[in-house]
């Protein structure tokens, strides 16, 4: 599923957001919301406003009055990097591992 994001964020940062991707996007976040409301009531009660919010965008987007965002900036500039994915480094011992990928996010200046 992360690819799936990343190769998204790549897509908007190249060409802005396009009804058919946010609406896409949209779909995507609703299944999610909904498979993640199933692990209780309380659960459910928390996500509700998340839902009610991109059903009001996807109203925006039917409507046509959703304003055109800009594309959106890329927070690294050459795409992914060496260490980015999981299988780069978690043969490594858990806690270097995790030490040395926050701190290439830092060297990148992601937060």
């Amino acid at each position: 599923m992360t690819d799936v994001v990343c190769e998204l964020a790549e897509k908007v940062a190249a060409d802005g957001w396009s009804p058919s991707a946010a609406t896409d996007t949209l779909g995507g976040v609703d299944a999610l919301l909904h498979l993640l409301s199933r692990l209780g009531p309380e659960t459910a009660d928390m996500l509700e406003p998340a839902l009610a919010a991109t059903a009001r965008v996807r109203a925006l987007l039917a409507d046509g009055t959703l304003p055109a965002a800009p594309p959106a900036r890329r927070r690294w500039q050459d795409g992914p990097q060496p260490g980015d994915r999981p299988e780069d480094w978690a043969e490594r011992d858990p806690a270097t591992a995790e030490r040395l990928w926050f701190e290439e996010q830092r060297a990148r200046g992601w937060r």
